[in-house]
């Protein structure tokens, strides 16, 4: 009786911002009890040089960061996607953010909460490399004429496809966001807000020009709302939009300029996760 053939080993590659995020994943791929070997072929930490380098380079299965400050993981996966390099297998990683969970669930695709859960990564690899033993099954022609990393099965994922229009939907959607005023509802773009100021029971919300909205709510009952439009709280009275901060300066706590000149205050608490929020590690000076 001849042995079973070895699994060909899954070829991984990693895009995180966080470096330690990235290395934590690597060090429980190496330490996986997978059913086939598992090959970490490269890490970026900036998905601009993922996106320059995935088209040329041959590889199975792609880690995506979600939140990260420069392109989002569904922004570096639509610019794949146009560029006719979809990933062959997407596993997504996410802190936590409710719309971009909804919009991967209802693809099916797989998703990790950070910091990540060894039995579920596993079973998320396992998975991911079931689906594409499948696809090798069911279209080996276009696995033997497929461009590096530019799978001919992937091309036309129906789950990727799924995903994009899903994440589509809901950036249109939530352009108009109702905000609870004291004569009723204000709908506003979040992309033109600058930051949230609380004020006792109520919230200054401050639009990139033009007085502020007094809302009806404090701004602990924001929170969540505001952070799932990519805002981040920097002081227990200010939560900015991310992409209005210009400038980061040093100090006890520190200050951030946003980019209508408006200066907040980092409390010394929120300093550490701010920064590594943006990319800087543990408050690195």
């Amino acid at each position: 009786m001849s042995a079973t053939p070895t699994p060909a080993p899954l070829r991984i590659v990693l895009v995180d911002d966080e470096p330690k995020a990235s290395s934590m994943l690597r060090f429980h791929l190496e330490h996986l009890s997978s059913t086939r070997p598992l090959n970490i072929l490269a890490e970026y930490d900036e998905p601009e040089k993922a996106l320059e380098a995935l088209p040329d380079l041959e590889y199975d299965l792609l880690f995506i960061d979600i939140q990260m400050p420069t392109l989002s993981g569904f922004g570096l996966l639509a610019a794949l996607k146009a560029a006719n390099a979809t990933p062959p297998a997407v596993i997504f990683a996410t802190a936590h953010d409710a719309f971009a969970i909804q919009a991967i669930r209802v693809a099916a695709l797989d998703y990790l909460l950070k910091p990540v859960d060894e039995d579920e990564l596993q079973q998320a690899v396992e998975r991911a490399g079931a689906y594409l033993d499948a696809q090798a099954t069911s279209k080996p022609e276009q696995r033997d004429h497929a461009q590096p990393g530019k799978a001919a099965h992937a091309a036309n994922d129906p789950r990727i496809e799924t995903l994009l229009q899903a994440w589509e939907r809901q950036r249109r959607g939530v352009e108009r966001w109702a905000l609870p005023t004291f004569e009723g509802l204000q709908f506003v773009d979040p992309s033109m807000l600058s930051h949230a100021e609380a004020d006792g029971n109520y919230t200054r919300m401050h639009p990139i020009e033009g007085p502020a909205l007094l809302l009806s709510k404090p701004l602990k009952q924001l929170e969540d709302e505001l952070e799932a439009r990519g805002f981040f709280r920097i002081h227990h009275s200010h939560m900015v939009n991310l992409e209005q901060v210009d400038r980061y300066v040093r100090g006890d706590g520190g200050y951030v300029l946003l980019l209508n000149g408006t200066q907040l205050n980092v409390s010394r608490g929120r300093r550490n996760p701010f920064l590594e929020r943006l990319g800087w590690g543990k408050g690195k000076e």
